[in-house]
């Protein structure tokens, strides 16, 4: 899987150059039609291969924290969908055609609903609550956006979808680095990717605000060629790096080494915590023995409170913890032999 990306990311600008270069001869597609075609699907596969790393990897997770990843993912291939049918609609000239607008609004305008909905979703499951969770703030904020726009557009309902977009994602941002605060550090990598990956999402929408401010023709130098579709790319790569950072946290655990003291073999398990404040009176054991000793000079009754910190941390993850599921034969195949030992033999 490690290099699952790279391939994911030929086999995307293969397959959209090849549809692209293959349009229909009986349509009018200009090169600079086919190629924006080529860079909006190439991308949308990217995104594609993206939600498939996130469904995989949730495997290894609670159904709960599973929904949650399915609305963020549903969110996506809205906002994909949205990137593939405007360039498609300007080459079949399908701009006349409602159902095809309609579809595309109403996906651009969910797209950020679920996204947001799936974040949030996932902040309560760990109680990482701050104001972006909040539907009063994130309305408030919506309205009064929707309101600015309005006003320098002078049209609907685009300024409003703009609005509640650019709005959504940001709360999802803030939502995100919330939850990384909460998590153990095992999650810290792959919630900074998802932000990234917001973020992206956010430029997305504001580079569509802009261009619509000055460039409503969608004409000139810019438009050549399909530069001004540089937003969807910048996306795709960093939600494929998410998910990445995401299926890493699953199957590519950090290593202990042989010769590691105990305490590393208890802080391991502290960094795979999804809710750190619920272990904090467990590792206040850990830190009164560590304030007074360095780990060689730990005696026999200090290695045993170790030991019983440690089985109180297994004991909450296999049992409590909120995303995810945990065996105890899982958890004790990324310690050292002797932590392993020194565990069945008080057991």
């Amino acid at each position: 899987m490690k290099h699952f990306a790279i391939i994911a990311v030929i086999l995307a600008l293969v397959v959209s150059a090849g549809i692209a270069l293959g349009l229909p001869f009986a349509v009018a597609a200009s090169a600079s039609d086919r190629f924006e075609v080529a860079v909006t699907l190439g991308a949308a596969l990217i995104q594609l291969t993206s939600a498939y790393l996130f469904l995989y990897a949730t495997q290894s997770f609670k159904p709960v924290l599973r929904k949650a990843y399915i609305l963020i993912v549903i969110g996506m291939m809205m906002l994909a969908f949205v990137q593939v049918g405007l360039p498609v609609a300007t080459i079949f000239n399908l701009y006349d055609f409602w159902p095809l607008l309609v579809a595309v609004l109403l996906c651009y305008f969910c797209s950020g609903i679920f996204i947001y909905i799936g974040i949030r979703k996932y902040a309560l499951l760990v109680d990482a609550r701050n104001k972006g969770t909040s539907w009063r703030w994130v309305t408030g904020f919506t309205i009064i956006l929707a309101i600015v726009l309005t006003a320098i557009f002078r049209q609907a309902p685009l300024p409003q979808l703009i609005a509640c977009n650019i709005v959504l994602n940001i709360a999802a941002m803030v939502v995100a680095q919330r939850i990384r605060q909460q998590l153990g550090s095992t999650y810290t990598d792959a919630i900074n990717k998802l932000t990234l990956s917001l973020s992206a999402i956010v430029i997305f929408d504001l580079h569509m605000m802009v261009t619509e401010a000055f460039w409503p023709d969608g004409k000139g130098w810019y438009f050549t060629f399909g530069i001004h579709y540089w937003p969807q790319v910048l996306w795709a790569v960093a939600s494929l790096i998410a998910g990445q950072a995401f299926l890493r946290t699953v199957f590519y655990p950090r290593a202990i080494q042989e010769n590691a003291p105990f305490i590393d073999s208890i802080m391991y398990l502290a960094t795979l915590v999804s809710n750190t404040q619920a272990i904090d009176p467990i590792l206040d054991r850990l830190r009164t023995i560590t304030a007074k000793k360095n780990p060689e000079n730990f005696t026999t009754q200090d290695r045993q409170e170790l030991l019983a910190v440690y089985r109180q941390l297994e004991d909450y993850l296999v049992t409590s913890d909120p995303i995810r599921t945990y065996s105890r034969q899982e958890l004790r195949s990324h310690l050292t032999y002797d932590f392993q030992d020194a565990l069945k033999a008080t057991s």
